[in-house]
């Protein structure tokens, strides 16, 4: 009983330490400040700012909207290219 008890104990704490990593989220619209015009097909780049190793990226809409989820708690660069700019 003793031994069931500790399994389901420690199963239950590796669940909920693994349950906390990927929470993190950026998203936004990206648009040109003088023309206001929206910036598609924009590389998002998310990096460590540790390290500035990449943890991910995306390519914005043709709205110019981009999401970039499950990312772990820390500090980031967040880092936007466009053609042209």
């Amino acid at each position: 009983m003793r031994r069931t008890l500790l399994l389901a104990a420690l199963i239950l704490s590796a669940a909920l330490a693994f349950g906390q990593k990927g929470i993190g989220m950026v998203k936004g619209v990206l648009q040109d400040s003088a023309s206001t015009q929206v910036l598609p097909d924009a590389t998002v780049s998310v990096m460590s700012a540790k390290d500035s190793t990449l943890n991910s990226f995306t390519l914005s809409s043709n709205s110019g909207y981009f999401e970039i989820k499950n990312l772990d708690a820390g500090d980031y660069y967040l880092m936007i290219s466009y053609q042209g700019f």
